[in-house]
């Protein structure tokens, strides 16, 4: 598994409010159906809290994209970029021919090339902690589920910036929790006019890695204390839940549905600032 970059982020809003929408007449038919019966089923209950889990996941990912909206807007206005090149079409042709010989090992690109090279050649866009290379962005961050631990400069042809790549994925088992790290390469051609800019932004990535350079000091405080805020947000939630539980029926299971995702959003308030707090050291100490 590798992180392939995020592109068209609009269209992936629109699919999460879909399945967010979804999920939400889900959780409307199975209170319907509980009122109609006067009392809970194992299948209301059940479409009850699948509605639930699709509504939250859903939404969570929303501002993720919308983010991704953002950001590659503003590199493309040139806010916050320290480098900018484009790939000529027959460098960009030398390029993939290489870049293929590679696909299928360890070395394979977490970025899909075009197979049809643009008439214009390919766009580089680097910030201090991101990319946008053609029309795929990838956050280069040092640290996080998604990161990246090392950078070089590759002599091919045409020379290359290589970023060794980390993605985080945590599987749970029936009496475990497990984190894996996926390896990955990301492999970005360096125009033929553009070799002093190129070794700017590598010592930039090089500065990061040795922890010269603290990008965004204060990303991971604010996610602290957001978690804290939500953890604080749902314990009231649930706990009004709790004690609107005997107007159940009255309240066409509304307190029902408080108290369960009051503890849902409790345990994600907590992971925040868990992970958050993990990932402020690593960025601090490597």
């Amino acid at each position: 598994m590798r992180n392939r970059g995020m592109n068209r982020p609009g269209f992936y809003v629109l699919i999460c409010l879909g399945v967010a929408l979804a999920g939400a007449l889900s959780i409307w038919t199975g209170v319907s159906d509980m009122n109609a019966l006067g009392h809970e089923t194992a299948w209301t209950a059940g479409r009850i809290a699948f509605g639930i889990i699709v509504v939250v996941l859903a939404l969570a990912l929303v501002p993720n994209f919308i983010w991704g909206m953002r950001v590659v807007s503003a590199l493309q206005r040139g806010d916050g970029v320290i480098a900018r090149w484009t790939v000529a079409p027959a460098t960009f042709d030398q390029f993939r021919a290489f870049d293929r010989t590679l696909k299928g090992t360890a070395e394979d690109n977490d970025w899909w090339a075009p197979k049809v090279t643009p008439p214009a050649g390919v766009t580089v866009l680097f910030t201090a902690d991101s990319v946008l290379v053609g029309d795929t962005f990838f956050g280069l961050a040092s640290s996080g589920l998604i990161r990246f631990s090392n950078v070089r400069w590759r002599q091919s042809t045409p020379p290359c910036l290589e970023f060794s790549t980390v993605m985080t994925q945590v599987a749970g088992q029936p009496t475990s929790v497990r984190a894996y790290d996926w390896q990955g390469v990301l492999r970005i051609p360096i125009a033929d006019d553009a070799h002093d800019v190129a070794a700017k932004v590598l010592r930039h990535y090089e500065d990061v890695t040795a922890r010269r350079t603290i990008v965004k000091p204060n990303f991971w405080r604010r996610r602290i204390k957001i978690g804290w805020i939500v953890t604080a947000v749902s314990i009231v939630v649930g706990a009004a839940g709790y004690a609107l539980s005997g107007m159940n029926e009255e309240l066409a299971q509304a307190p029902l549905i408080m108290m369960i995702v009051g503890t849902m959003f409790t345990f994600a308030g907590l992971a925040i600032v868990f992970l958050a707090s993990l990932f402020e050291k690593r960025q601090r100490n490597g």
